[in-house]
């Protein structure tokens, strides 16, 4: 991976990510040597679920809500089509969106787009992990039923958005959710059985084809698969990517301040002063 994609790879990042995954399980064990007996029983004593209440989303309310995200979509779209007119003159679409992808990639002051355009597409993709949290808990807890499709066309509309950016990790983000919120979910009905992991095999198999399809699809789309991109190595970039940035904040950024937690909430704080502009700037 990094002699592919030219990227660093320090020894002190190695040694962190080898740390964590070392503590993460001796976790796993210490909480196994805790429940002794228990674990093995398959928590029997431990009532994780005790009633479950499924959502109950109103069609009225959910058709309201699609109305609105198509609305976002379609702006979304005019604001990307409108910039990427203005830095390539082809009309395909693939071609305008990697072009205006790059742009922003590069800060180019063109690919700037207005504070709502954020806004909306914050909206859509609130909207869409809320929904999925919810046909994904009613598809485990409750008796399935056809009816609970309709909680994954805000995942759709949702997606759209993500096409007209031009990238794909916002895809990988989704895959990660929902693949952490069913096995919890699933696990909690069980009372955290380890046995009824085997179970979830074959929809966890078709799940990442289905990622894998959409994935490469999008990638051929925009012209980021080609002859000199092979889709293994597409894939990896994606995935190590976020090594890479750990690698970055590791061993380039350093901390305005050294008192641990004082920038903790500071994305958070400054989110607040769009609303409320007389905050104090963070240092």
């Amino acid at each position: 991976y990094t002699v592919q994609w030219n990227l660093p790879m320090h020894l002190n990042t190695y040694c962190l990510i080898v740390f964590e995954i070392i503590i993460f399980a001796l976790g796993v064990f210490l909480i196994r040597l805790a429940l002794g007996r228990k674990w093995n029983n398959n928590i029997s004593k431990l009532n994780f679920v005790e009633s479950v209440k499924l959502y109950n989303v109103s069609n009225a309310w959910l058709l309201g809500a699609l109305i609105v995200g198509v609305l976002f979509v379609y702006l979304n779209y005019r604001d990307t089509i409108f910039i990427a007119n203005q830095l390539t003159d082809s009309k395909q679409l693939g071609i305008m969106l990697k072009a205006v992808l790059e742009a922003s990639y590069y800060q180019n002051d063109i690919a700037k787009f207005s504070r709502w355009h954020s806004y909306r597409y914050i909206l859509l993709e609130a909207f869409s992990y809320v929904t999925l949290y919810a046909f994904i808990y009613d598809s485990t807890f409750g008796r399935w039923k056809f009816t609970y499709l309709k909680l994954l066309l805000p995942t759709l509309i949702y997606s759209a958005a993500i096409f007209l950016t031009g990238g794909r990790q916002p895809y990988i983000y989704l895959i990660i959710f929902i693949i952490v919120v069913a096995l919890y979910l699933y696990q909690s009905k069980y009372n955290f059985a380890p046995k009824k992991l085997v179970k979830l095999i074959i929809p966890g198999v078709f799940l990442i084809l289905a990622f894998l399809l959409v994935f490469f699809g999008i990638g051929i789309l925009n012209g980021k698969i080609s002859g000199d991109f092979s889709p293994a190595k597409v894939l990896a970039h994606y995935i190590g990517i976020n090594i890479n940035a750990l690698d970055y904040f590791v061993n380039t950024i350093y901390p305005s301040s050294v008192d641990p937690g004082s920038m903790t909430l500071a994305n958070v704080y400054e989110k607040l002063r769009f609303v409320f502009p007389t905050m104090t700037r963070l240092n």
